[in-house]
């Protein structure tokens, strides 16, 4: 009896425990997890919206606010894209996609960024063919992020109570000057898109392009 009790306030405890871990967990910021990895939080930019990270493999995707692309001043500046993914491993993030470094007029993507370990107080970006190095202190809190307008470009960031929101994303891929230009847009719901689209000619044009090639994809499928 008494060996039965100790393994039913074990396994309470086991339980509690578990319990807790969750709770913490559920709390924990992506800049927390960054940390976590002996990388500087700063690394990526405020503005967040969500976060997903693999616990085995390190894999992690992420979504921003900004409904277009944006940019972070460092030392060089850095462009975040609507959605980021990578590999995150102690000193280290890997496969990146998502990010690019400024090189004169260039924008170059990241492929990886690491620290030395232990740490030098050096910083470095693959950016392909070099490695650009730069001061940790950089990157030792998150960044503002600023959107980029483009040219030609169309880009909403619907709000609700002063808070954007993300509940859905629709990325438009169309051709302005002969050079492919990609909006993203933040969906809050359907009125709010007609809403938008009668307020601006450009992107009730690109609609009505879209909706007559639905519509004609649908026929030719209905037709074979």
């Amino acid at each position: 009896m008494a060996s039965t009790d100790r393994t039913a306030i074990l396994t309470m405890v086991i339980l509690l425990t578990a319990s807790a871990a969750a709770i913490s967990d559920s709390h924990t910021s992506f800049y927390d997890v960054v940390q976590s990895n002996g990388l500087p939080m700063g690394l990526f930019p405020k503005g967040i919206s969500e976060y997903s990270v693999d616990p085995l493999s390190g894999a992690f995707e992420l979504r921003m606010l900004s409904a277009s692309p944006c940019d972070a001043k460092f030392e060089t500046p850095l462009r975040y894209q609507c959605n980021i993914t990578g590999r995150l491993s102690y000193g280290q993030v890997s496969d990146i996609s998502g990010v690019a470094a400024q090189d004169l007029f260039l924008w170059l993507p990241v492929k990886s960024i690491r620290v030395d370990i232990p740490s030098s107080g050096l910083i470095y970006f693959d950016v392909g063919m070099v490695f650009k190095q730069f001061s940790l202190s950089f990157f030792e809190t998150p960044k503002e992020c600023n959107a980029v307008l483009g040219d030609g470009e169309t880009v909403f960031l619907f709000e609700k109570g002063g808070a954007a929101t993300r509940p859905v994303e629709l990325s438009i891929q169309h051709f302005v000057n002969d050079s492919l230009k990609t909006s993203c847009f933040d969906l809050q719901d359907e009125d709010l898109l007609k809403q938008a689209i009668d307020l601006d000619l450009d992107l009730r044009d690109l609609h009505g392009h879209l909706e007559m090639e639905r519509v004609t994809d649908e026929g030719q499928r209905a037709a074979s």
